[in-house]
């Protein structure tokens, strides 16, 4: 009976023993399989959007594309509109900045808010070959009298920066004429930003200012008058001689599947 009594203790404490001591499964069969996806280049179905470089501190914005029936692989989905405002014949040097472009917001209220500027480039070609963009103005003209122009006048576009939406963030674009564009009205294309081979795959922005700058400029602006964007200017000679009329120019913002490495 005694040597049954100890033999039962044994058991007990073996058993214990291999409860608090995990079990591992030997691997007897490991088997592969395999996930696919296939892409192709982007379509004229999908539709188009705008994605905003800047979150505004109240709330977020719609913006519309430039072209809605633009649905090319690539494209510019948006590009400025710049008015300058009414001002007086100066016989001085004059430097007029752009009024603030404005974008509604999203909360459905219907309301807009002065906003930075930018042009955005679209590429879902799935290449990865590249792009350039790049702009040019004409003169402006008055468009009641011929050859009536703003002789001497030049265009800046200042204090750019580059959002990209894509990942690694690496792949980014790189700007050109940094830290200013100087546009001679009635000259040839300057670039802009420029994708390399292997870069600029998604979306693209270059973008003139900061949103916070356009605030603090509405905060201080008086009510009733414009907001300013003081990274896009107008530079008029006082020695240019201005009609009391209204002047227009066209921005041509031209993009081209051809990198700068290649020309």
């Amino acid at each position: 009976m005694k040597s049954l009594k100890l033999t039962g203790i044994a058991a007990l404490s073996l058993s214990a023993l291999l409860g608090s001591t995990p079990v591992f499964a030997n691997v007897v069969r490991d088997v592969n399989t395999e996930g696919e996806i296939s892409f192709r280049a982007g379509d004229d179905q999908e539709d188009i959007v705008v994605i905003p470089p800047e979150i505004p501190e109240e709330e977020e914005v719609e913006i519309p594309p430039l072209n809605p029936n633009d649905r090319g692989p690539l494209h510019i989905t948006y590009a400025p509109t710049l008015r300058f405002g009414e001002q007086v014949i100066s016989s001085q040097d004059q430097s007029y900045a752009m009024i603030a472009e404005r974008q509604t917001l999203s909360n459905g209220s219907g309301e807009t808010i002065p906003y930075v500027s930018f042009v955005q480039v679209r590429d879902v070609r799935g290449t990865n070959t590249g792009w350039t963009l790049q702009v040019a103005v004409s003169e402006f003209e008055d468009q009641n009298i011929a050859y009536n122009s703003l002789t001497g006048a030049e265009l800046k576009f200042s204090n750019p920066w580059i959002r990209y939406e894509g990942v690694p963030e690496n792949l980014a674009p790189e700007l050109r004429n940094d830290p200013e564009l100087v546009l001679i009205p009635g000259g040839d294309h300057q670039p802009i930003m420029t994708a390399l081979d292997g870069y600029g795959a998604g979306i693209s922005s270059v973008v003139w200012g900061r949103q916070t700058e356009i605030e603090a400029i509405a905060a201080t602006t008086p009510e009733g008058e414009e907001v300013l964007n003081p990274n896009i200017e107008l530079e008029v000679p006082g020695s240019t001689v201005v009609s009391e009329t209204t002047y227009k120019a066209n921005l041509s913002w031209q993009l081209t599947n051809v990198p700068h490495n290649e020309g």
